[in-house]
Formats: C-alpha cells, structure tokens, sequence
C-alpha cells in the first residue's frame, strides 16, 4: 500500500543514498516455502503490506545486507511508519513457526531503481 509517508520515506533514502531519479513500481513476492531469498541487484525494496496474511503464532524474518527485520502478524498490525523497512543487495525472506498446512502469502513491496544521469 503506497501512502504519502511511504513517498517521503522513499525520497529521503535515495536523496540521503545520492539518488537525484530513480523509478518506482509496485513489487509482488509470493512465499511458497519456509525460506526464499532474491537477489535485487541495485534495486532497493521497501515493505508496504498493509497487514500480514500468516498464522498468529508465525515469525516473519526478512534479511538483506543491512537490514534484520522480524515481525509476528499482531506485531506488524500494531506498527505504524516502523513497517517500512527497506532492503537492499539481497533479500531473505524466512517463516518460522507455521505451523503444519504451509499456506504461500504474498508480500508487497515498492521496487525503486536508481536511474543513473
């Protein structure tokens, strides 16, 4: 989900980055395992779920070059600003505790690409 805040926080990485252009389109990853990890190149992704589609019991963990961010389905609905985590280089994405029928979920991101001049 795209938001004012979102664009902002968008705008300020890639200006604190050295980024004066850069594209924006929307990004979709389905998890269908318990770990999954993409390359993103020089791509940044930043999480916009609006909410998480996991069991209450389950642990979301996604990992990328300098970012560790984890966050339970109660948690993540409580947060605000605070769930727009940004990753760069690699991402992981990792499930722990849910449990025994494996349901995929997608998760949403904002894919920004640098536009060199």
């Amino acid at each position: 989900m795209y938001s004012d805040q979102l664009d902002i926080l968008i705008r300020q990485k890639m200006k604190d980055l050295g980024f004066d252009q850069f594209r924006i389109d929307p990004f979709m990853v389905v998890v269908d395992k318990d770990s999954k990890t993409l390359k993103l190149g020089n791509s940044y992704l930043f999480l916009c779920n609006k909410n998480l589609d996991i069991p209450i019991t389950a642990l979301l963990e996604l990992q990328s070059e300098e970012n560790i961010y984890v966050t339970s389905k109660a948690d993540f609905e409580n947060q605000n600003s605070y769930r727009y985590q940004c990753f760069s280089q690699w991402l992981k994405i990792t499930i722990e505790n849910y449990g025994i029928t494996y349901i995929p979920f997608q998760l949403e991101f904002i894919k920004v690409t640098p536009i060199k001049a």
